[in-house]
């Protein structure tokens, strides 16, 4: 991917006269900005949000700068707003037999440890639509059991009768071997190809069920989402989208589309990323200043 994405952005920004854009899509407002390296002039704008369609507002308000987009950075709180508010699509997961309630038993940590009446959020997916699937991978990555592939489509095909949107796949050690995940994505892609499919292994990779699982899971519940809005986004602009990420980078619309959950905290990262990037442009006074705002925002000592 870091390849593919140099290459894009590359041939984006190869004319001199391509101007980078900023749009970033907030509750009330949305907010557009023009940079001109040449004459180091900043020109902002800002409009209504439309929560019926954010495009129009980011549309609109591109518009309204006094230079074409030909390259535009996008952050949105799109995606984490729906996996807060719970509005992501249905969902379904499969995974190893034995490991259907690993999202509701947790790692056994409490966020509240003095809370004696706390109560868990629901996991994204019923316990209906936790699908187990027999297959084993070894600690080492060595398969102990191979996939039950028949299961594999005996489970989706349930799964898409129960209207699921979305179907999130995380077997035991996968992260050590994907081998049986790839495949089982593989087999539910010939089912139905319209429905979106998540591995733990390209998603999380990482060591601990839970972790892995959860995060696997948030991600199918908001990727078809994600992709509807960069893919429909993308068509309204005459230039290259990039999407701001959740450590302060960027990628291609494609990218984000595949991989939600690296866009969860884009917005809010890009508050700490920019006035620091502005501080070194500028000189220590300004990164001093950018820093006292960061730390007065969050009630912090510089």
């Amino acid at each position: 991917m870091p390849g593919g994405f140099r290459k894009q952005w590359r041939a984006a920004s190869t004319d001199c006269d391509a101007l980078p854009r900023g749009a970033d899509v907030g509750g009330t407002f949305t907010d557009v900005a023009l940079y001109d390296a040449q004459t180091q002039r900043l020109t902002l704008h800002k409009r209504l949000t439309t929560p019926d369609d954010p495009r129009r507002a980011i549309v609109d308000g591109l518009n309204a700068l006094p230079a074409r987009a030909e390259i535009v950075t996008h952050g949105t709180t799109l995606v984490a707003n729906a996996l807060i508010e719970r509005r992501g699509v249905p969902t379904g997961l499969l995974t190893t037999d034995g490991y259907r309630d690993v999202l509701e038993i947790g790692n056994e940590l409490r966020y509240d440890t003095f809370d004696l009446q706390l109560e868990r959020p629901p996991p994204l997916v019923d316990r209906p639509h936790r699908m187990p699937v027999r297959e084993r991978i070894g600690a080492d990555g060595a398969i102990v059991l191979p996939l039950d592939e028949d299961g594999v489509r005996a489970s989706a095909q349930m799964l898409i009768r129960a209207g699921v949107q979305s179907i999130a796949i995380a077997f035991f050690n996968s992260y050590r071997n994907a081998a049986h995940e790839r495949r089982a994505k593989e087999i539910i892609a010939a089912l139905n190809g319209e429905i979106a499919v998540c591995i733990s292994a390209e998603i999380a990779p990482e060591i601990r069920e839970y972790e892995r699982f959860s995060t696997c899971v948030a991600n199918a519940y908001v990727a078809p989402i994600a992709a509807r809005y960069l893919r429909e986004l993308q068509r309204s602009l005459p230039g290259a989208l990039f999407v701001m990420l959740s450590d302060g980078g960027i990628t291609t619309a494609g990218a984000a589309a595949s991989n939600a959950r690296r866009i969860w905290c884009g917005t809010p990262r890009t508050g700490t990323t920019a006035p620091s990037t502005n501080g070194t442009l500028r000189g220590r006074a300004a990164r001093r200043v950018a820093i006292q705002a960061l730390c007065a925002a969050r009630n912090l000592r510089p």
